[in-house]
């Protein structure tokens, strides 16, 4: 399926935009593809970290190759929220804890600039967004300097912002 939607996505241009992206399928699909294809670095803001879209072992695979590949590497993570995670236990959360030098998750309950989206930003090259106030309306484009800069510059902004939650720290696993 993740072909399908490749192929969909780039066509005869690889920075085609490709809108009503479901979610969370073919969302979680995108996500992983988009993770997959990144050689430096991933950004994930998400504001519960959806177990349905990032808690399974493809993803956390893909983003420990990623984390390990060198120490140039890193993935963040940026959530509103981290009870459900904790309770439930989750795949990234379990990544974080384990490299803690590359996987980095931080907190920020509010901030003008998030209002629930959910975006993936990988290599400042690729993006997947779902805006807040939707479940089906998000769009892929896996090709795109232009969008995925825009997108990291606010991610970055927010992050600075945004705190280590010490809960995670304390999660059994």
């Amino acid at each position: 399926m993740i072909s399908k939607h490749r192929a969909n996505a780039q066509g005869s241009d690889p920075s085609a935009f490709v809108g009503n992206v479901g979610y969370p399928s073919p969302f979680d699909e995108l996500t992983l593809a988009l993770c997959q294809d990144a050689k430096r670095c991933v950004r994930i803001q998400s504001p519960l970290l959806d177990h349905q879209v990032f808690d399974n072992k493809a993803l956390q695979h893909t983003l420990s190759a990623l984390a390990r590949k060198s120490r140039h590497t890193w993935v963040h993570i940026l959530i509103n929220d981290s009870t459900a995670s904790r309770k439930r236990g989750h795949a990234l959360l379990e990544l974080a804890r384990r490299l803690s030098s590359s996987v980095s998750i931080k907190k920020l309950e509010h901030h003008p600039q998030w209002n629930g989206e959910t975006v993936i930003i990988s290599d400042n090259k690729g993006v997947l967004y779902k805006p807040g106030d939707v479940d089906h309306e998000a769009f892929y484009q896996p090709d795109s300097a232009a969008s995925a800069q825009r997108h990291a510059d606010r991610f970055d902004e927010i992050w600075q912002r945004a705190r280590e939650d010490r809960e995670l720290r304390q999660m059994s696993i």
